[in-house]
């Protein structure tokens, strides 16, 4: 068990230890002051950058999982014909450089979300810098009509026209504590200045008023709900599977699971964005008695090494994003970018 996943425990509840929560505690204090400082500075002594085309911001104020990149995806696809550039940080990626990912890119110098999006959007410009200014003027070069900044809403040196917040319906504010001892990465104030709220995770109409009437407290910004939608369900529905994943959350892709009627045998699952090596996906299929196959996040699959070969297939779980309640908010906002 990794460091992430105990800490995880105590922030959920399933593990008591009183010291540690204390400790995390103190850390929280710190960090919320870290970030109080940090939009201190952008807010009133640092410019941020404006390009002369529309930026889209695409964050959430809740560490990991709650769907910022299928939105990006969605959007970068809703915005076609336009010149779509999405700038990205690239976690976890072994390269420093600026990488406009093509073809000949690795997930290893560009990021797995990154290649993933270029993957799917081959029309978009997916430009990697942890310099999204830079990132910027250079979508600016390569002639785009508007930028996607995923994850941007804590990155203040460039200006957004647009800040779309994302956040889980299920845990709308990371228990309530700012990180480590919740997943709060920013203040809940915060989404006072989006101009856009979708919600993921959204179980029915009452489930989605529950939401909307939590962030009213702080935000009076149209509110979409998304819902996820498994593009090869037929695939995967009332099979005997394996799940191995390295994702934010992996309760939200169990759950995917269980909803097409999988009987999940066996599951692996290790810290967001870690690659699996092909000793451990043979084990792991090894000791997978009575599964049919072995499932993962299109974002594992990216990763997984070349040439894999093990006695049961790996099938990707392939997802998509449908508006459901508050659908015609999104459709406005998206005709508006466009004109």
């Amino acid at each position: 068990m990794t460091l992430e996943t105990k800490i995880l425990d105590i922030i959920e509840g399933r593990k008591k230890a009183p010291l540690t929560k204390a400790l995390l505690g103190v850390m929280s204090q710190c960090y919320r002051a870290g970030i109080f400082a940090h939009h201190f500075i952008y807010d009133w002594v640092l410019p941020s950058t404006k390009l002369q085309i529309p930026v889209i911001s695409v964050g959430n104020i809740v560490a990991g999982g709650t769907g910022k990149t299928p939105f990006t995806l969605y959007l970068a696809q809703a915005f076609s014909p336009k010149k779509v550039a999405i700038l990205s940080r690239g976690y976890r990626r072994k390269s420093k450089k600026t990488v406009i990912v093509k073809k000949e890119t690795s997930p290893e110098e560009c990021g797995d979300e990154p290649f993933l999006l270029a993957q799917k959007v081959p029309t978009a410009s997916v430009i990697v810098d942890s310099n999204r200014a830079f990132a910027g003027h250079l979508a600016q070069v390569l002639d785009a009509d508007l930028v996607l900044l995923d994850d941007g809403m804590q990155h203040r040196k460039l200006h957004r026209d647009i800040e779309i917040v994302v956040m889980d319906a299920n845990d709308l504010f990371g228990r309530e504590h700012f990180l480590p001892r919740g997943l709060l990465r920013d203040s809940p104030k915060r989404l006072k200045l989006a101009q856009h709220i979708i919600v993921n995770g959204v179980r029915d109409e009452e489930h989605f008023a529950k939401a909307q009437t939590l962030i009213r407290f702080y935000s009076d910004a149209p509110i979409t709900a998304m819902e996820l939608i498994v593009e090869n369900s037929t695939k995967l529905a009332s099979k005997k599977v394996a799940a191995f994943c390295a994702i934010a959350n992996p309760k939200r892709f169990h759950n995917t699971l269980k909803t097409l009627g999988c009987d999940i045998v066996r599951s692996m699952e290790k810290p967001d964005h870690a690659p699996f090596a092909q000793d451990e996906l043979e084990r792991f299929a090894n000791l997978a008695k009575g599964a049919e196959c072995l499932v993962c996040t299109e974002k594992d699959a990216v990763k997984l090494p070349k040439n894999l070969q093990l006695h049961l297939p790996i099938i990707p779980v392939e997802i998509s994003l449908s508006p459901t309640f508050g659908k015609e908010h999104l459709e406005r906002r998206i005709q508006e970018v466009k004109q």
